[in-house]
């Protein structure tokens, strides 16, 4: 048997660790969801929900109050080229020092307007009072243009709670007269039962849906068989309005552990599908093992698992040239792994939960990230490692190409370096790299990039005659 392959450690971990950006484990460890909704007849509004525990921040006494504050910035990129970035303040007040050790989340959700097109976006949070308290999550999203011809649904958000209070306008999380908290690791159970979800329908019209239309929701399983339990719903909209508001909560408590579907359909009186749109979730039940399969339902695209052909010893290649996008968490648990096929397993799940597109076979991430590995080992590899091995490799690897290398082969005075310039990384920063045995194994001494190895005295560093 698989040893505690895919417990709800796994699951919260990859759902937080898109794409780990640094080695070190910040305090601050976020979730993250994003849902899009029609703007206008050209522009989508995109909104992202983050949340985190409040006692990993740190708190400051002013003024007989308890303040914590977090920095967030949300970076944009298309074609790996920086085209902009915003920044924003959270401030958390409690009355009591006490207060700032209980475990309750912080949520927040910021809103943007955008283009429909393909984007890669990077989410930073950062704690103002301790500024090396910092996460950041990485993720690719194309935003698909408004449908001005059929009826189109937005996606879907899933929150811990709706209630309609039109007098909450100051409120972050009010829209359309409702008061939507979301729930940003999409985690339910029996002690968090309640799945409230919420989305916006567009170009329904009363010629369409003379006699009005159903919304119906229900719950599909691992293997994307309909559950009767929870009960699927079905609500008759007597009048059609456009745009409109949808929303409805199923409780999912008694739900085993594991990985589920939320589907929502838009049908005439007739149950003719007009539109659908699904969003995955996941259970966990104290003392339960989270397992997850994937299904050739077409509500479940099936995926080949590659690495089901794979021995030992290319496994743990694999693993170990993932490793850089890996945190504490996801590297104790393969140490759990006490045999091949969970080793299996497990990569598969890891590099699932990257694939911008579950549709295709293909998991585009993946395939850039082995390219850049291959770039690497041929042209970073030193008499000492692996071009992948090599602070060059890894940080080619993490960061792309950069925009600009400064090569130092030969000059009296130094030992041979290169500085790499990343202009679209925190608005420009550079990676300084020495040979300072003289091996070709060219190390990393410095790099202004937040959460790694900072040295600004690295010109002396690189003077000859100083090791």
């Amino acid at each position: 048997r698989m040893k505690k392959l895919l417990t709800l450690l796994y699951v919260m971990a990859a759902l937080i660790s898109v794409n780990a950006l640094h080695s070190e484990e910040p305090q601050i460890r976020l979730n993250v969801d994003w849902a899009a909704f029609q703007y206008d007849d050209e522009q989508l509004m995109l909104e992202i929900y983050y949340d985190f525990l409040q006692n990993k921040i740190t708190f400051v006494n002013e003024s007989d109050k308890y303040i914590g504050t977090t920095l967030g910035q949300l970076k944009i990129f298309q074609d790996a080229a920086f085209i902009n970035q915003y920044a924003w303040k959270n401030q958390r007040m409690l009355q009591t020092e006490s207060e700032t050790r209980d475990v309750g989340l912080i949520v927040d959700l910021v809103r943007f307007n955008f283009d429909p097109d393909d984007y890669t976006f990077r989410l930073i949070i950062q704690d103002i009072h301790n500024q090396t308290n910092v996460d950041s999550l990485e993720w690719s999203l194309t935003l698909h243009a408004p449908d001005k011809e059929n009826v189109y649904l937005s996606d879907v958000q899933l929150a811990t709670s709706i209630s309609q209070n039109p007098e909450a306008k100051d409120s972050p999380f009010y829209k359309n007269t409702l008061v939507v908290v979301p729930n940003p690791s999409l985690i339910f159970s029996s002690d968090n039962p309640a799945l409230f979800f919420y989305l916006e329908m567009y170009n329904m019209s009363t010629a369409l849906a003379p006699n009005g239309y159903k919304l119906d929701y229900y719950i599909a399983d691992e293997d994307g068989a309909t559950l009767d339990s929870p009960r699927p719903r079905s609500v008759h909209k007597q009048h059609a309005v456009d745009p409109s508001v949808e929303f409805g909560m199923l409780n999912v408590g008694r739900l085993d552990a594991g990985a589920y579907l939320l589907n929502v359909d838009i049908k005439d009186m007739n149950d003719n599908r007009m539109a659908s749109v699904n969003k995955k979730f996941y259970i966990y039940q104290k003392g339960q093992i989270f397992t997850e399969k994937t299904a050739s339902d077409s509500a479940f695209q099936y995926i080949p698992n590659i690495f089901m052909d794979m021995d030992s010893a290319q496994i743990q290649y694999e693993y170990e040239t993932a490793n850089y996008l890996m945190d504490r968490e996801l590297k104790s648990i393969w140490e759990s792994l006490d045999n091949l096929s969970g080793k299996q397993q497990f990569l598969f799940q890891f590099w699932r939960m990257r694939d911008p597109d579950p549709a295709t076979e293909i998991n585009e991430y993946r395939q850039e990230y082995e390219k850049r590995i291959e770039y690497a080992n041929a042209n970073f590899r030193s008499f000492m490692r692996d071009g992948w091995h090599s602070d060059r490799g890894r940080v080619y690897i993490i960061y792309g190409t950069p925009s600009d290398i400064e090569r130092h082969p030969n000059e009296s005075n130094l030992y041979p370096h290169e500085i790499w310039r990343y202009d679209q990384l925190e608005g420009g920063v550079v990676f300084v790299f020495g040979d300072l045995e003289g091996r070709g194994d060219y190390r990393l001494i410095h790099s202004d990039l937040m959460g790694e190895i900072k040295n600004y005295d690295y010109m002396d560093a690189l003077s000859r005659g100083r090791f």
